[in-house]
């Protein structure tokens, strides 16, 4: 939908989005050759929940406000 509308942070919405699913991945990687859910626990329930919020506050927000408005923060006028 990103690409449909022009959204122009897109690739860097995407690039986070894509950064946090390798950490996921090595994470998962990391339990299955230790089997320390101690490593699960601390990235679900500290880091995945940070993430989230900030992610929301932030770069969820621009966007929603891009499919609302049309206005990127690159064409508000400062």
């Amino acid at each position: 939908m990103m690409i449909e509308k022009g959204f122009p942070p897109y690739a860097m919405h995407k690039g986070e989005h894509d950064r946090a699913l390798e950490e996921m991945r090595r994470i998962f990687q990391e339990w299955q050759k230790t089997m320390d859910s101690s490593v699960l626990k601390i990235y679900l329930i500290e880091i995945v929940p940070l993430w989230l919020t900030n992610h929301i506050a932030s770069m969820d927000t621009v966007t929603a406000r891009f499919f609302d408005t049309g206005f990127s923060p690159s064409k508000v006028a400062h």
